[in-house]
């Protein structure tokens, strides 16, 4: 049984990665006295020396390898997005607007058929505080051609 200042002084390591080590491999605590110590055993301790000296086993080549298993060869799929210039996505959004006439759209509805988010919608709306664009967020959250 070692505690992480006589592997720090065996290895000539830093105390701190010893402590960093013990607690990425989650070995036990041992309360003595008013502290509670990591015990490493000789196994932790031959675990240590390989971490230490980053060699790490060799997978067996004779075992098979799934490529749909290994999480590094994984990569999300992103979906692509036509993004439009903002001036052409501003007249689109007044054509909708207009279209709508008295009825309105909501927001999510116009954000689907602009193919953008809401926080960009927000955003075209900030921009455009000229244009005859009613908001009506308390009753249904809707915009009106005002104009």
């Amino acid at each position: 049984m070692y505690t992480v200042k006589e592997i720090a002084q065996k290895t000539n390591t830093p105390q701190a990665t010893v402590r960093y080590f013990a607690r990425l491999h989650h070995i036990q605590k041992v309360a003595c006295g008013n502290k509670a110590v990591f015990v490493f055993s000789k196994k932790d301790l031959k675990r240590f020396l390989a971490f230490k000296n980053n060699t790490v086993k060799k997978e067996d080549e004779k075992q098979l390898v799934f490529s749909f298993y290994c999480r590094q060869e994984k990569k999300k799929k992103k979906r692509k997005e036509t993004v439009l210039p903002e001036e052409e996505t501003i007249k689109k959004m007044c054509t909708f607007l207009k279209d709508a006439k008295a009825n309105g759209i909501q927001k999510t509805t116009l954000c689907k058929q602009l193919h953008i988010q809401e926080k960009d919608l927000n955003r075209i709306l900030i921009k455009c505080r000229d244009l005859p664009i009613g908001e009506d967020e308390a009753i249904d959250d809707r915009l009106y051609w005002v104009g």
